[in-house]
């Protein structure tokens, strides 16, 4: 893959859905974010948030992009594949298909789990093993992976090199445990690690050191992505009162509240089935504005 391809991949995955996320955690989970007995302030919350959730996406993310490496070699290879044992459906995080032959890789950031995490780790790959030979059992050749892409974090490797020798017994099945590099020297394409570590050391230069929560300093992209949310989720949003205090964490994300008057004027013209819903939004969230904002105009007139 090309660099602009990997970072294009890592950007759009891992931030693209950024504000509205927040937004539907803020509606869902308000308590999260807000309370007394906290030591942090909702700014800090939020940027926790976005934090933990980018280091998980940056996993789903690198799922899309090694799963593309493969398929410019030629493979067929999909992503979080559906497979189905014993009425259970598994999701596995990457399968490829050659012309003879099916490999099952489970795809991990680092191998730094504690005792009981490792232990879940064996026993869904297993059951994923098993429903693999069932869907993949007619190809010549059949191969299960567990692959961690940090190899800097090794820390139950003499476990799972045990546990992976039973199962490869077991199953009388070809199964490997692989860090860093050694996938793609496995199948013969190292070149395309170092690529991809290249990438991602140039993608990481370009990042901000904090999340940038200012919803106002992009209106339009900011309208954009939050008028879709839906009614239920905005009227969590309006009705709470705890999360449009003063210095709460509604001022903290629309420090201006430009975002917020374009989706009042929204609100306001909405035309469909949902008008009076969206009507009383409107209602709401310019009573909240005039609150927080010290505005009195109406939204048609903001």
């Amino acid at each position: 893959m090309k660099c602009e391809d990997i970072i294009s991949v890592l950007n759009d995955a891992i931030f693209g859905k950024d504000k509205q996320e927040l937004i539907e955690r803020l509606a869902e989970n308000p308590e999260r974010f807000i309370g007394l007995f906290r030591p942090t302030k909702p700014y800090a919350k939020a940027i926790q948030f976005l934090l933990q959730s980018h280091e998980i996406k940056f996993g789903d993310a690198m799922e899309d992009i090694i799963a593309n490496i493969f398929k410019e070699q030629g493979f067929n290879s999909k992503v979080n594949e559906r497979l189905t044992s014993n009425g259970k459906n598994l999701s596995v995080d990457i399968l490829l298909e050659g012309d003879k032959s099916a490999y099952l890789i489970e795809v991990k950031v680092r191998d730094d789990h504690d005792s009981s995490k490792k232990e879940g780790q064996i026993f869904n790959f297993q059951r994923k093993l098993e429903a693999f030979i069932e869907v993949y059992g007619e190809y010549e050749n059949l191969a299960g992976i567990m692959y961690f892409i940090d190899n800097t974090f090794q820390k139950n490797k003499n476990y799972y090199e045990s546990k992976l020798r039973e199962l490869s017994s077991f199953f009388n099945l070809e199964v490997y445990l692989f860090y860093g590099r050694e996938l793609f020297e496995f199948f013969r394409i190292g070149q395309d690690w170092d690529n991809l570590v290249c990438c991602i050391e140039s993608w990481k230069k370009t990042l901000p050191d904090f999340p940038v929560i200012d919803y106002d300093s992009d209106v339009e992209d900011s309208f954009t992505k939050l008028k879709g949310l839906s009614v239920s989720t905005w009227k969590k949003i309006v009705e709470n009162e705890a999360l449009w205090e003063e210095d709460g964490i509604m001022k903290v994300l629309f420090k201006e509240g430009t975002t917020l008057k374009e989706l009042c004027k929204y609100f306001k013209n909405f035309d469909g089935r949902l008008k009076p819903a969206y009507l009383r939004l409107a209602e709401l969230l310019e009573r909240k504005i005039a609150k927080i904002y010290k505005e009195v105009k109406s939204c048609q007139s903001l």
